[in-house]
């Protein structure tokens, strides 16, 4: 409804609407609107004034003077009526077609709100109810969601806890620092054993060479008194010193014998990350859908658990080198032997 509020010289404000009807606004009327028990006063909504008027389009409490403030508002639509006879129903929705009113029928096959003339005209014969039912069922399903809400959904969000707790990731986490530990431990006691047993035959030969250097120095002073004899012999007048020499460069000429010690050569085994994952072990995922059920994360076993023996096809001809399991049951295996290499599912 269109209104437009004039003053006259009474101090009275007159609220015109598209049809004429005339509302009468004593600028200085006191009168309290209150509740029946005379205690609960209702004030204006935009100044402590008592509420005097209501605008039915915009449901707002109004005193007089800020009822003017309100029309003086031309962005929006305005219905002005003493308080007491205010509606107290939902603000039905405009017409899309019929600017002025209101939808109070509703169109079940165009899903959309009509007014009384829309009915007889682009709604014609169309199945037709009125408003107010439909609003009644759909705040019906809003009491439906709001009880479901409160008493069901949201405590499920509310005693959320994780399927999974930090502590078990931790637990995880320990247990593949354990492994590790254990598998660095073995591998460095394995180069604690080959250290030693290199050291060991390092200081052997350690004292192995010194004997052999100081055999060497004594042979070579013998071999300077023979060189030095050799030398007097040529020089010497006697014939028969000369005819009595035999030679002792036999004794010396294939030089120091060598030792049976030998030098270890440590020949490093090439691997791969994953022959050392195989050997490592793997992670196990468990997937979990939260619930009130709490998992716990699997984790790396010690030692394998036997589920199940399965005989080979090939039976004893073969040798098993590596096995798969692709899901639940599907499992692959690499066999060999006197057969040909074959794969068999």
């Amino acid at each position: 409804m269109f209104v437009v509020a004039t003053q006259n010289e009474s101090s009275t404000y007159k609220i015109e609407s598209y049809n004429h009807e005339e509302i009468k606004i004593d600028q200085n009327q006191s009168t309290a609107m209150a509740s029946t028990q005379g205690q609960d006063v209702v004030l204006c909504q935009l100044c402590p004034n008592l509420v005097e008027h209501h605008c039915n389009l915009c449901h707002v409490d109004l005193c007089s003077p800020c009822t003017l403030k309100h029309l003086a508002d031309k962005t929006n639509r305005h219905e002005i009526v003493e308080f007491i006879n205010r509606k107290k129903g939902p603000v039905l929705p405009e017409c899309d077609t019929h600017k002025k009113n209101r939808c109070e029928m509703y169109c079940r096959e165009c899903y959309k709100p009509t007014c009384a003339l829309c009915v007889t005209t682009s709604h014609k014969k169309h199945d037709i109810t009125d408003i107010g039912e439909i609003i009644e069922n759909k705040k019906q399903q809003i009491i439906a969601d709001l009880t479901e809400l409160e008493n069901v959904i949201v405590t499920k969000y509310r005693n959320f806890t994780p399927a999974f707790s930090s502590a078990e990731f931790d637990k995880a986490i320990t247990a593949i620092q354990d492994q590790e530990d254990k598998i660095c431990k073995v591998a460095r006691d394995i180069g604690r054993q080959l250290r030693e047993e290199v050291t060991e035959q390092k200081r052997i030969s350690e004292l192995k060479n010194k004997e052999m250097q100081s055999l060497a120095l004594e042979t070579e002073k013998e071999i300077n008194k023979i060189i030095q004899n050799n030398k007097g012999v040529i020089k010497a007048y006697d014939a028969m010193t000369v005819m009595s020499y035999k030679s002792r460069n036999g004794e010396f000429r294939d030089g120091m014998k060598e030792s049976a010690l030998s030098c270890p050569n440590f020949v490093p085994v090439l691997f791969k990350e994953n022959q050392i994952l195989d050997m490592f072990g793997k992670l196990q995922l468990q997937y979990s859908n939260v619930s009130d059920k709490q998992q716990s994360v699997l984790q790396l076993m010690e030692s394998p658990v036997s589920l199940k023996e399965i005989q080979s096809p090939h039976r004893n001809k073969s040798e098993l080198w590596r096995i798969t399991c692709e899901g639940t049951g599907k499992l692959w295996s690499f066999l060999t032997g006197d057969l040909e290499d074959s794969v068999i599912q």
